[in-house]
């Protein structure tokens, strides 16, 4: 059975005990909420979902998402109704990876067997043992910081760059946070079809080095505005931050952000809110985050 450290993993492995599924979402505690409402000042809400349709945002390697709806009618003027069905992949849209979404060897996160990873769902690390993520949202506009309308593809940002991001942006980094990272890259989703092939094939995001500044910082979850997170150069090779925030930190990864409004109005600093679907043992669950400030 591997652990985080013979691999040179950063690690919260038996931090909140043994039996603990939850990760670093046990940071959540009623004192960073309270802080985290004290950034709510205007009432503006910022959405910061993608569209749920089969037009919206899914790797090509999954199944298009499917909507059929369906209705009773009575005839005249009695009363009519209409319901829908949706059949989709969790990571489909804006989403958040449950802590069993990454394993390695035979383990989920802190130890607990990947043979629990079962076809009618996983009996240990599901996204229904997250609970609501409220908290300080950060939002590292490196788009903006390096001034560009958004990074290349393959383009890896380090932790010394999201450092100097948050000091000129005037932003302390502090526990319990929900860190947004936005890459720019979002735009390339609604500029057609070509620009669509360009978003899948390769993007910008987190370097690997990464995972152990999370751990150092101790924070919640990373987010951004591309399908990984992290930098992808070409799909099919390991995926390094993932491994090092999911599988060792128990810590939670958000895909697939837009970030656009919240960059264009330069809002650093918000109350997040987001709430994965109770799907008992799901392996990432839908969210529709917002920013509140």
């Amino acid at each position: 059975m591997p652990r985080p450290e013979e691999l040179g993993v950063p690690s919260n492995w038996g931090r909140w005990g043994a039996a603990d599924e939850r990760g670093t979402a046990n940071l959540l505690r009623p004192d960073i909420v309270q802080q985290a409402a004290a950034h709510v000042r205007r009432g503006a809400v910022y959405s910061l979902a993608a569209p749920v349709s089969p037009e919206g945002p899914n790797l090509p390697s999954r199944r298009p998402m499917w909507h059929v709806v369906t209705s009773r009618i009575r005839p005249g003027n009695e009363q009519s109704g209409a319901d829908d069905v949706i059949m989709m992949h969790t990571h489909g849209t804006t989403h958040v990876d449950a802590l069993c979404h990454i394993f390695v060897g035979d383990t989920l996160y802190n130890g607990h067997p990947a043979s629990t990873l079962l076809p009618g769902g996983a009996q240990k690390c599901g996204i229904d043992k997250a609970g609501p993520m409220v908290s300080r949202g950060v939002l590292l506009d490196i788009a903006a910081f390096r001034g560009v309308p958004h990074l290349g593809a393959g383009e890896a940002i380090e932790p010394d760059e999201l450092e100097s991001c948050a000091a000129r942006q005037g932003v302390e980094l502090r526990a319990g946070d929900v860190i947004l990272v936005r890459t720019g890259w979002w735009q390339l989703f609604g500029q057609g079809s070509e620009a669509r092939q360009q978003f899948y094939a390769a993007e910008p995001g987190l370097s690997g080095a990464c995972g152990q500044w999370f751990k150092d910082h101790d924070f919640v979850a990373l987010g951004a505005d591309n399908p990984a997170v992290e930098v992808v150069r070409e799909w099919g090779t390991p995926l390094p931050l993932h491994r090092d925030v999911i599988w060792g930190c128990g810590g939670y990864l958000l895909e697939f952000l837009d970030l656009e409004r919240l960059g264009a109005e330069h809002v650093h600093e918000f109350l997040y809110v987001a709430a994965p679907l109770q799907i008992a043992g799901g392996i990432g669950s839908p969210v529709a985050p917002v920013a509140i400030v």
